[in-house]
């Protein structure tokens, strides 16, 4: 049956990606124009490139099907919450008590794509669910950091190739320690609605190790997330890491998470950010991550304080001129 006349035109009308892109645009534009306390230096960390980016707008377009109403709704909040809650900056807790929270940018996947891990046990923290999202937001925008200084890399060497051109990250959580006291659905239902402010940036969950405890809650939860968030959702068991994630992870990541796995047994007061023992000699595994990315420019302590890491005091210059021990302050 030939097409009728209404619907030809209907797909004639259809804007380009780069049409729908200058339409949000300008829509955002007006909406930071109008909006008390909404600027577009207010989006970002100071020093930052601008955030509202044509890859930006692409996430966010593909993210909602290309329904520019969606689309809008989604950045405009978007925008207004950066300047609002400046998710950049470092965990509170953290900077008192670095055992808090175990979440961290640990290296990079197969495909470029920065690798956030995180584990119960080493996580001291756990209870209060808003300054859990406060550091979640933090090593978020480590993430997104980290993509662009591969990429400014990468084209400053003009090497541009399949891994930094990636934009997604992967997150793995080990449940090494979860227990009853950790089903919380406030936490899975912040974590879901804090990544909304993040469209097209998840391309895989790996859950290590899930305990029964965990079923429940995740039975309870999964209504509340979209079938495409779902689908990129993989239950592992770390003896089928390699089996099943190696692939996502490539082969330096796979044998990082193996190696973390087994120093976090029985090791729940590691001091994680720590690479070197208290008379200055490497450790066998550098927990802080991968060591091609410990020694990248993308790579920095992102929550924990100068005063805080003592194998500085040890450290010298590394690969490609960067210091193992650089301290970032945020």
């Amino acid at each position: 049956m030939k097409p009728s006349t209404k619907s030809l035109a209907s797909k004639a009308s259809k804007p380009t990606e780069e049409e729908a892109k200058e339409e949000l645009r300008i829509k955002l534009n007006v909406f930071v124009d109008e909006t008390e306390d909404v600027t577009h230096e207010g989006m970002v960390r100071p020093g930052n490139p601008p955030y509202l980016t044509d890859a930006c707008l692409t996430r966010c377009l593909r993210g909602n099907d290309f329904n520019m109403d969606d689309a809008f709704k989604q950045l405009s909040k978007t925008v207004a919450w950066r300047c609002k809650e400046q998710p950049w900056l470092p965990c509170r807790l953290c900077a008192q008590n670095p055992l808090a929270h175990s979440i961290r940018v640990a290296g990079f996947g197969d495909g470029g794509q920065p690798v956030i891990y995180t584990n119960f046990s080493q996580a001291h923290d756990r209870k209060d669910v808003d300054i859990g999202m406060e550091h979640l937001m933090c090593v978020l925008e480590h993430s997104a950091d980290a993509l662009r200084k591969k990429e400014e890399e990468a084209s400053a060497s003009r090497a541009k190739t399949r891994q930094t051109s990636c934009d997604k990250w992967v997150l793995i959580a080990d449940f090494d320690g979860f227990g009853l006291a950790d089903c919380n659905p406030k936490a899975m239902v912040c974590t879901a609605k804090l990544l909304a402010h993040y469209p097209e940036r998840l391309d895989t969950v790996i859950m290590l190790n899930a305990p029964w405890a965990f079923s429940g809650l995740w039975k309870m939860v999964t209504p509340f997330l979209k079938e495409t968030t779902k689908k990129k959702v993989k239950m592992v068991s770390s003896s089928n890491l390699e089996r099943d994630c190696g692939a996502i992870l490539g082969p330096e990541m796979t044998a990082w998470v193996s190696a973390e796995l087994a120093d976090n047994k029985g090791n729940n007061t590691k001091e994680w950010w720590e690479h070197r023992t208290a008379d200055g000699e490497l450790k066998e595994h550098d927990a802080r991550g991968t060591s091609s990315f410990v020694q990248s420019s993308s790579w920095s302590y992102n929550h924990v304080s100068s005063s805080q890491i003592k194998s500085a005091a040890f450290d010298t210059v590394g690969v490609g001129g960067v210091k193992i021990s650089k301290v970032v302050e945020l």
